[in-house]
């Protein structure tokens, strides 16, 4: 997959591409998210997926997590993580998730817990066809 997500005042979008066989044939997943009022114009810093999980972890300069399935486009979950920048982050195997650092010095390991993301999809996000995906 190649993942990108594009933030604007007007419009933000998540975007995957999948590339498979020969030759080559797209399958495309566009799909809007929602972004806090607050951060209007802000805009994403770092974009990593889990294959374990079919999902993309995304982080805004402002401070935002978001979690999207790769395979709908769907926001999983999202919230305000830090109040300082995010300058950097990677992909952490042993996880599945990711590891992040901000201007504040702070280093934040993101996963997914398993116990939990069923029953959020379901219950929280009245989704159950993406739970069952």
């Amino acid at each position: 997959f190649f993942v990108f997500a594009n933030q604007k005042p007007q419009f933000s979008k998540f975007f995957a591409i999948e590339l498979e066989g020969q030759p080559f044939q797209k399958h495309r997943t566009i799909y809007d998210y929602a972004v806090p009022s607050d951060a209007e114009y802000d805009f994403p810093v770092a974009l990593q997926t889990s294959e374990k999980y079919g999902i993309a972890f995304m982080i805004s300069k402002m401070g935002h997590l978001f979690i999207f399935d790769i395979s709908s486009g769907k926001t999983i979950f999202s919230h305000r993580i830090s109040t300082s920048t995010f300058f950097t982050s990677t992909s952490l195997i042993s996880s599945a998730g990711i590891i992040a650092i901000n201007t504040a010095g702070q280093v934040l390991s993101i996963s997914i817990n398993e116990d939990n993301i069923l029953s959020h999809i379901i219950n929280e996000l009245k989704d159950v066809p993406l739970a069952i995906s």
